[in-house]
């Protein structure tokens, strides 16, 4: 039985390793830390951004990087090892989080059906929809998750054009309730969620404070979790591009995150350029 650092955040759970594990990267340990301080950096991230936004200021990382990196040099001497030590190695470690994704959820069976009702929020900063597309979103979604202290996995609620990726291919469909970050219901289960209606508003954001200013959120997606592309069909990003373009020409579409009713993610169209919100829910 063992307590397990997973990312960011510590998965507070005893757990039972199967005698058919997966192996993992010997690596690992090391890796690990780094993912924490990994957490700490965009936590860091998002708060410099965010008051960078509030002042009209542009948003200055350099304190957030030297911090980072001098963390990730202590790691290594202690681990007597290599692996990525700057800011812009980080995709390399979101690699290799992917790896050990795949291979430790069929042990630790993570999903939040399983361990109660699955979280969901708005998050507190806005963005472009030049977001590093489907993967670079989700990243965004678990930082501010690690802000917020709230464990598990969590993915946005976005589709993309090029491919059928939407939250009803790429996300854990719960049999279990869905939650605002504050315990107000939204859905009793998948089924409940993408009916149309919600019971409340999407409107906390990842520590539980009522969200207030924009009120759009990036989706591209329908009320029953498909991708909505095909209602802009001759346009080449109506999905942003993948959520790789921040062009004022291009266009996306956003849902309302005071209504429960089909407009919370299908309300009307956005220019890539604008920075919007995003729907983060826990698998």
């Amino acid at each position: 039985m063992t307590k397990l650092r997973y990312g960011p955040f510590v998965v507070g759970m005893t757990l039972t390793w199967a005698a058919t594990a997966m192996a993992v990267d010997p690596d690992v340990k090391c890796l690990s830390s780094k993912f924490k301080e990994a957490g700490k950096y965009y936590s860091c991230r998002l708060k410099v951004e965010s008051k960078a936004t509030t002042r009209g200021e542009t948003a200055d990382f350099a304190r957030c990087e030297e911090k980072l990196t001098v963390k990730w040099s202590r790691i290594e001497e202690k681990a007597g090892r290599s692996c990525p030590t700057t800011p812009d190695d980080l995709e390399a470690i979101q690699g290799q989080w992917g790896l050990y994704e795949a291979a430790l959820n069929n042990i630790l069976q993570l999903s939040c059906a399983l361990t109660g009702s699955c979280r969901v929020f708005v998050t507190s900063v806005t963005y472009t929809a030049n977001l590093g597309g489907l993967a670079g979103a989700d990243s965004r979604c678990q930082l501010h998750a690690a802000v917020g202290g709230l464990p598990g996995v969590y993915r946005a609620w976005l589709s993309e054009e090029s491919s059928a990726a939407s939250p009803d291919t790429k996300f854990t469909k719960s049999p279990g309730s869905y939650v605002r970050t504050d315990g107000a219901p939204l859905a009793d289960n998948w089924a409940d969620l993408t009916d149309g209606v919600l019971d409340n508003p999407i409107n906390r954001n990842e520590v539980g404070n009522l969200q207030v200013g924009e009120d759009k959120v990036f989706t591209c997606t329908f009320p029953d979790g498909t991708n909505s592309f095909i209602s802009f069909p001759t346009l080449p990003d109506a999905c942003c591009d993948d959520w790789t373009s921040d062009s004022s020409i291009g266009a996306g579409s956003v849902g309302d995150m005071t209504t429960t009713v089909a407009n919370w993610t299908s309300h009307s169209g956005t220019g890539c350029d604008d920075k919007r919100r995003l729907y983060c829910f826990q698998q």
